[in-house]
């Protein structure tokens, strides 16, 4: 059992004191002990006997091999970090291929097809910094070469000749070429960097399973290059989201933990988050739904199998062996066939609803709970105010609307293309709008609102 009188909440209350805007919110500011009594509800319902006692963050070891996904976001940041390099590269290919610059004359162009061959490689070149490309180190013709079939072509560059197939080590072409070019120290440190990035597709890492207010107020929040809408840094129009999974009695925040980068909290150090996804634990299944930055089948169903583990250890709800990599369609096949009761339809409140065809997770045993079986599974627990701790009701004219987590209500119109913009904010029992949101909508039109009501964000 999880009691939030045991817990110093000194780094929570910092970060709330930090991110949460005051003035939206006419009451005092209240402490973590007294904020956190719904949390400690909650979770006190089945998932706190995962955990062991006094602790609300459990680590594991973790070795896999990087998919698509994470490996485009490496060279992403490979890309980022030698942008120089590659935008001078551009620049003095340009001027060895094309002194005269008529690469951008597109008039001259058509008077001189001749000169296309040359413009189609140098589009070619200008291609090696993409990911596929850096990713298999080969060369790859342009499609219209291709057409053409043309398998070979001689480039001049500042007089000296270069062969290029299809199929050809990139990294040594580019090799040559650069140093033509008076670019190979340059070059070799680019290269260096793609061949550790290319051959360290194994990783050994630490996954963290969650139930701290801490890392559900940090979930997209990190020292790792990354955000989303539900960032309290950055006032996501989602954050509110990051409370109902707090105060849900079945949502775990996973996460993979960075071994190089730690947020400050308060003069403290918290665990900064590589990749994270919400876990939700029901008799029904284990869901993962969307993970951030990226998705990566490994880590979700290294995480899935840990709760399943736990789950029937602790619990003793039971789960199908067959690990899904698309659960919800599972869900529904398995319904279709009878194998189980309903097709669960998940569904939250104030937070973005991200429950998709690419989710993970394992069915659960429909004859343990054959007769609370449910249809419909709410998994967003309470909204509250994060400054003063009081309750904020949802309805249904506030659906999707939810832009902070201090007391907020919200017009039937008001749609989330505003959110993050101009929150509204509940003093007393009245309801009143920023003015700059006030006096701005005056004039709209129905017509408009009704556009804008179209107009949300995914």
């Amino acid at each position: 059992m999880v009691d939030r009188r045991e817990f110093d909440w000194k780094q929570f209350d910092a970060y709330r004191r930090e991110n949460v805007e005051s003035h939206e919110c006419d009451s005092s500011f209240a402490d973590g002990a007294t904020v956190l009594k719904v949390w400690e509800d909650a979770k006190n319902r089945y998932l706190a006997k995962l955990f062991p006692e006094h602790q609300l963050v459990m680590e594991r070891p973790i070795s896999y091999e990087k998919d698509t996904d994470e490996m485009r976001r490496d060279f992403g940041e490979l890309h980022e970090e030698f942008q120089h390099f590659y935008w001078s590269f551009r620049e003095k290919l340009a001027a060895a291929m094309d002194p005269e610059g008529h690469y951008h004359d597109y008039h001259w162009r058509r008077e001189h097809p001749e000169f296309n061959t040359v413009c189609q490689c140098l589009e070619m070149m200008y291609g090696w910094m993409n990911f596929d490309r850096l990713y298999e180190n080969t060369i790859e013709f342009p499609w219209e070469w291709r057409m053409s079939r043309i398998n070979r072509y001689e480039a001049d560059i500042m007089g000296h000749k270069v062969m290029l197939q299809p199929g050809m080590k990139l990294m040594k072409t580019w090799g040559k070429i650069c140093g033509w070019l008076g670019m190979g120290e340059e070059f070799e440190k680019f290269r260096i960097r793609q061949s550790q990035l290319t051959n360290t597709k194994k990783v050994n890492g630490t996954i963290c399973l969650s139930i701290h207010p801490l890392d559900y107020a940090t979930a997209s929040d990190n020292e790792n290059g990354w955000s989303s809408c539900m960032s309290w840094r950055e006032h996501g129009c989602y954050r509110m989201g990051t409370v109902e999974m707090m105060n849900s009695p079945m949502v775990i925040c996973s996460y993979l933990k960075s071994n190089k980068a730690e947020m400050s909290i308060a003069d403290q150090e918290w665990n900064s988050k590589k990749w994270r996804a919400w876990v939700i634990v029901t008799h029904e299944g284990i869901v993962m739904n969307r993970q951030y930055p990226y998705h990566s089948d490994a880590i979700g169903e290294a995480v899935c199998r840990w709760v399943k583990e736990l789950v029937e250890e602790k619990i003793g709800w039971h789960y199908d062996d067959v690990f899904h990599t698309d659960i919800i369609d599972a869900m529904s096949d398995a319904c279709r066939h009878g194998i189980i009761p309903d097709d669960p339809h998940y569904f939250t409140h104030f937070m973005y609803n991200d429950i998709s065809d690419d989710d993970l997770g394992f069915i659960g045993d429909p004859e343990q709970n054959k007769e609370c079986w449910r249809s419909e599974i709410l998994f967003s627990g309470e909204a509250q105010c994060m400054w003063c701790g009081d309750y904020i009701e949802f309805n249904d004219n506030a659906e999707d609307v939810m832009s902070g987590y201090a007391k907020t209500a919200a017009a039937p119109w008001m749609t989330k293309i505003w959110c993050g913009m101009a929150p509204m904010v509940r003093s007393g029992a009245k309801t009143v709008i920023m003015s700059t949101l006030k006096s701005a909508m005056s004039a709209v039109v129905p017509s408009i609102r009704k556009t804008l009501i179209l107009l949300t964000c995914r």
